[in-house]
């Protein structure tokens, strides 16, 4: 299905939608998203956004949501951790999503091309920007898809082959060692390219987002790290060992987390890195998650053919 009507499909039983977030996310989803959508409200926190107008719609200030009343509201915002609380103290008790929730399918069995397909859109991926080499690292993502794809038919293995050979070029080229062999939920965003490196048993889950210079890899334990959905690595981190992540798991920049387990809408930060801080607000479930971890309260994701 495609992004535009997966996120209507989500989203049919409400009527009155506002959408938080004025900025390249937001701006992103009421361009190529929202298309199928009754957008209400726009709201933003900032300012100097406040007054604008983007696709036709006059961002207002997240007070005036107190008098209008929305059904639900989507988070087009990378910091939707903070702004679920916002929502919180103004007493807005209404649904609460985060954009990339709705861009999930409902079941729980995904191909590698569905994963793909997912990862280009987190991405913002067009082939115009590609070809330029604006963001060289989602030619990652394109070749570690097709490269699994392929290499579960055992007819198709010269093509497998070549994939794997033209995978192995981009993590080269890209500074990023990304084994065939790890398991990762579909929309992995790669923030920048550079130094990032993952084991061959490590998991991941949905969404999981990553800056340059991190470590996702073993110990001496010969234990790998399993990292749930919405999760983001910062710069210069490094999740080790026996770490479980739950979903919505912030690593903080320039931390070390060894054999750590979280249950979520947590930020994990120092050296060796501890949970800094918990958010009790949280996003409304969409009828089918999708999770990475057998303990998490989520569905895992189950590859198919």
């Amino acid at each position: 299905m495609k992004p535009a009507r997966q996120v209507a499909h989500h989203l049919a039983a409400y009527d009155k939608i506002c959408v938080w977030g004025a900025g390249d996310l937001g701006r992103a989803a009421l361009a190529d998203w929202f298309r199928d959508v009754n957008i209400a409200y726009v709201v933003d926190s900032t300012d100097a956004k406040q007054g604008t107008e983007i696709h036709g719609h006059i961002v207002s200030s997240p007070e005036s949501l107190t008098d209008t009343s929305p059904d639900c509201i989507v988070i087009c915002s990378t910091a939707y951790l903070a702004i679920l609380e916002q929502i919180d103290g103004l007493g807005l008790g209404c649904p609460r999503f985060y954009i990339y929730q709705l861009l999930l399918p409902t079941q729980d069995s995904m191909s590698e091309l569905d994963m793909l397909s997912i990862d280009l859109v987190a991405n913002r991926f067009t082939w115009r920007s590609c070809l330029p080499m604006k963001r060289p690292q989602v030619l990652v993502n394109i070749t570690y898809r097709l490269a699994r794809h392929f290499r579960a038919r055992k007819s198709a293995w010269p093509i497998y082959s070549a994939f794997a050979f033209l995978h192995y070029l981009a993590c080269w080229s890209t500074s990023i060692e990304l084994p065939l062999e790890t398991e990762i939920g579909p929309g992995l965003i790669f923030v920048h390219p550079g130094t990032i490196v993952f084991s061959a048993r490590a998991r991941l889950g949905a969404f999981v987002s990553i800056y340059h210079c991190c470590t996702v890899g073993t110990t001496t334990s010969g234990l790998d790290p399993e990292i749930g959905d919405f999760c983001t690595i910062y710069t210069g981190s490094h999740v080790l060992g026996g770490c479980k992540l739950g979903n919505h798991t912030m690593v903080g920049a320039m931390s070390l987390a060894l054999d750590v387990k979280t249950a979520g809408y947590c930020t994990l930060m120092g050296i060796p890195a501890q949970e800094g801080r918990r958010y009790a607000s949280h996003l409304t479930p969409i009828p089918q998650e999708h999770g990475c971890l057998t303990s998490a309260p989520v569905g895992h994701i189950e590859r198919v053919s």
